[in-house]
């Protein structure tokens, strides 16, 4: 498109100095007034976040202190004091949950986790001005692919800063927390994720939350610019319930077959796929299955992605059972999992 350029080049004639005495004319004033639409300078670029975005978030966004640590970041999504964090921030039991809020210090209380996703929903008391509490909107639909987002959070310490992202992927995935021994589902972003950011929004160029900071991939425990986010519609859903998801759970973390060694791969046919058992936990460690079987069917569906096996069971419900076929080198067994709920566990 050429007309930046054109209006570029006709803005440069008109800002010519005229001199000293001489006074612009009626043709050159009707020429700016006709050319202004064209030359003014846009508010904002496409995408660009919009200016009010900060202040609004800044006054809706917490800082999370747990037993007067800081830990993360929270932010309101009702007048009443409902609010969203990442459900590893809160979940291990505390004295005291806290939240700094722009009118102080205010007592939190824990109503519903969603560990699937990574979430919880937490209460706030009053505020001390008898007033209602400053909310950030949550989004009806989540940006395209490679659509610039921003963060708002408390990077190592630090506080009311915001920061830019990209969508980087199209669709939900899932990310295994190993201290928490339970997979996520999340959205890939490209984006710096500090410490201390966890629980806080990620929202549009207009301000409204698409999705909740979780967590980063890490190589030999350095971030690699990837960053996890909660996927708009887990928050929408638990806002909606208010009471605790039941997430299925198989207790079983698992690599795909082409991320394995080659020494392990030979012990299959060629062209073998399915995900390789490494962990275990929970439900898995009751029945017949061991580290580096072969997983390749559940429930006769065929198993070559780790999104495969993961979203299978988490469409299920807790207690129900699931078939696995795996192999052990060159046998094939079936094994039974009954299905537990990571916030039973959690709970409990």
């Amino acid at each position: 498109m050429r007309r930046p350029l054109i209006c570029s080049l006709i803005m440069t004639v008109l800002a010519v100095p005229l001199g000293a005495s001489a006074q612009p004319s009626r043709a050159f004033r009707q020429a700016q007034i006709a050319l202004g639409p064209l030359i003014s300078p846009v508010a904002r670029a496409p995408g660009a976040i919009a200016p009010q975005v900060y202040t609004r978030s800044r006054a809706a966004a917490v800082e999370l202190l747990l037993d007067d640590r800081l830990d993360g970041t929270g932010f309101i999504i009702d007048a009443k004091g409902r609010m969203i964090t990442a459900a590893h921030v809160v979940e291990t039991p505390r004295e005291r949950i806290e939240a700094r809020t722009i009118y102080g210090r205010v007592n939190a209380k824990l109503l519903a986790l969603d560990l699937g996703h990574d979430l919880a929903l937490l209460q706030l008391d009053p505020p001390p001005n008898g007033g209602s509490w400053p909310t950030l909107p949550i989004a009806e639909r989540t940006p395209a692919v490679t659509s610039t987002v921003y963060l708002f959070g408390t990077p190592q310490f630090r506080h009311h800063v915001l920061i830019q992202g990209m969508i980087a992927r199209d669709m939900p995935t899932y990310e295994y927390l190993p201290d928490l021994q339970r997979y996520i589902s999340i959205l890939h972003l490209s984006a710096p994720s500090p410490g201390g950011t966890s629980g806080g929004p990620w929202m549009n160029s207009e301000g409204e939350v698409i999705g909740v900071q979780s967590g980063m991939m890490l190589t030999h425990g350095s971030p690699v610019g990837l960053a996890y986010m909660v996927p708009l519609g887990a928050i929408q859903a638990l806002v909606r319930r208010g009471v605790d998801a039941r997430t299925p759970s198989a207790g079983v973390a698992v690599e795909e077959i082409w991320e394995q060694p080659r020494e392990y791969l030979r012990q299959f046919p060629a062209k073998t796929q399915g995900v390789v058992v490494k962990i275990k936990h929970g439900p898995a460690l009751d029945v017949d299955l061991k580290h580096n079987d072969l997983i390749i069917q559940i429930d006769g569906r065929r198993t070559p992605l780790r999104d495969d096996l993961l979203g299978y069971i988490r469409a299920k419900s807790a207690g129900e059972t699931v078939t696995l076929t795996v192999l052990r080198g060159r046998e094939a067994r079936r094994v039974k999992i009954t299905l537990d709920s990571l916030e039973r566990r959690a709970r409990n």
